[in-house]
């Protein structure tokens, strides 16, 4: 049973050890930019203009980075990136919570590698491990979908540190950076995407050490 959970929290590193900690309709502040009713103002800090960056080369993976890692278990699926030779980008990847390495691989280069809904979260992209492309899932690819002045931008889940969607911002936002959600949830406060609500707001997601 300590496998299969080892196991579950290997893939899905977005999700390990994530809760919410509360959720409520924030109010736009700080140097955010636009104000509930208006996409108008500073552009989001995150957003998404093209997925020119979805073409560069991965970085190193953060696990036995010189070859290592001697620990010979399960929980070691690789030691360096040169193990990591069964698709694009192999990278040796170390997940939080414990020691231990698998491998990653770029599921895609461009947004249009992706299924029609979904966008190609490109390595480094905010709040996402450094070391793949993944398509996720969302409304829009780029700022261009999301008209009147309302950009792209990549959203996590309330209660999951790192599971992310891509969202046009609206003119119904509540907030535009995290920035804007630190006053009311100091250091655990972010600005989200509401699916239920189909707009931006704060929320509380704390973030795993």
């Amino acid at each position: 049973m300590r496998t299969a959970a080892i196991l579950l929290l290997l893939g899905f590193p977005g999700c390990c050890l994530s809760i919410v900690s509360g959720s409520t309709n924030g109010t736009a502040g700080g140097s955010g930019g636009g104000t509930a009713g208006s996409c108008a103002g500073v552009a989001p800090t995150n957003h998404r203009q093209s997925d020119a960056q979805c073409q560069t080369t991965a970085p190193p993976g953060n696990a036995c980075p010189t070859g290592g890692c001697t620990d010979t278990s399960s929980f070691f699926a690789c030691n360096g990136d040169a193990q990591c030779d069964a698709g694009l980008e192999g990278r040796c990847v170390e997940y939080c919570c414990f020691a231990s390495s698998s491998c990653t691989y770029d599921q895609c280069r461009f947004d249009s590698d992706c299924p029609a809904n979904q966008t190609c979260a490109c390595h480094d992209s905010p709040y996402l491990a450094p070391s793949d492309n993944t398509c996720l899932s969302g409304n829009c690819r780029i700022d261009a979908d999301c008209g009147s002045g309302c950009d792209c931008s990549p959203s996590q889940q309330a209660g999951c540190w790192g599971c992310l969607s891509y969202h046009c911002h609206t003119p119904q936002d509540l907030c535009v950076n995290d920035s804007d959600c630190k006053a009311q949830f100091p250091g655990d406060g972010f600005c989200v995407y509401a699916s239920d609500a189909g707009h931006w707001e704060c929320t509380s997601i704390q973030v795993p050490g």
